[in-house]
């Protein structure tokens, strides 16, 4: 995890993909016992995606129910922003929001 953090860092987020994605096979295999559940791999791999301007198919964290809630709604409320989502959703989105 920490590897994967540091090229997230560093701005190399193809890089951090990719170790996301073995840490996520580990985890698919039933290697280790991190704490770390695949929705948080997926949730991380969301926010390279993000910043490298890949598609991030919009519900993708609509049932996220994790220790980083905070920032799948970040996400959520880019991508209904991003794809022009109804009204009322946004709002529903920003009123999970916490205050910076």
């Amino acid at each position: 995890m920490w590897r994967a953090f540091c090229h997230f860092r560093l701005a190399e987020y193809k890089k951090a993909v990719d170790v996301y994605k073995k840490i996520q096979a580990h985890l698919g295999a039933g290697k280790g016992s991190t704490g770390i559940t695949s929705a948080d791999i997926d949730l991380f791999i969301g926010c390279c995606k993000f910043y490298t301007g890949d598609y991030i198919a919009p519900g993708s964290f609509e049932g996220y129910e994790g220790e980083h809630r905070a920032l799948a709604n970040r996400i959520r409320l880019y991508l209904n922003r991003k794809k022009d989502f109804k009204e009322d959703s946004i709002e529903e989105i920003q009123a999970k929001l916490s205050p910076v």
